[in-house]
């Protein structure tokens, strides 16, 4: 399916997309994997992957990222100003970190996750499509229980690191936000 003129023109380039992998490089021991092609509207994939502990601040990214644990429950705390969520990562928990939003991240050891990048104007594009009446605003949350969430993600991590570029395309075309273009 070709994208329309709107979505093309609000595609990030590649630059600016490699912006969020380059700061996760930056920050992360071991960096996200992300998939080998990127989906429609430049949402982004990593297959599961595990980094180390994590104490550092980590700047607003410019995409949301939607995130999933598997393995060892870890203690996590994210601190946004004055404002600190403490949570205990878990499997199948998941985390919601939107655009722009800055924090210090403290993991006390390693976890396996998968990332979902999703940039804003995919996110709005897809709630015009599902017919949402008003602009769709993302709210930050560490490690709750979305059982349903936690195994789309879990199905996206397995698609990204399959090496069958057909059935991962075949697949994602019932999700709107991660469609091939």
């Amino acid at each position: 399916m070709a994208a329309s003129p709107s979505e093309t023109a609000n595609v990030p380039s590649a630059g600016e997309r490699a912006s969020t992998r380059a700061e996760m490089e930056h920050i992360l021991d071991t960096p996200p994997v992300l998939a080998d092609q990127d989906l429609r509207g430049g949402t982004r994939l990593t297959r599961p992957w595990t980094h180390g502990a994590l104490h550092a601040a980590l700047p607003g990214l410019d995409t949301h990222v939607v995130m999933t644990y598997y393995g060892t429950a870890q203690q996590a705390t994210w601190r946004q100003g004055s404002k600190r969520v403490e949570s205990r990562t878990r499997r199948g928990s998941i985390t919601l970190i939107p655009e722009g939003e800055d924090g210090r991240w403290d993991v006390e050891g390693p976890i396996q996750v998968s990332h979902v990048y999703l940039p804003d104007w995919r996110l709005q594009s897809a709630a015009e499509a599902m017919a949402v009446p008003h602009r769709v605003e993302l709210i930050g949350r560490n490690c709750f229980d979305d059982p349903t969430s936690a195994q789309i993600m879990a199905i996206l991590g397995k698609e990204a690191a399959s090496s069958d570029a057909g059935a991962r395309c075949s697949w994602s075309k019932r999700w709107i936000f991660c469609a091939p273009s």
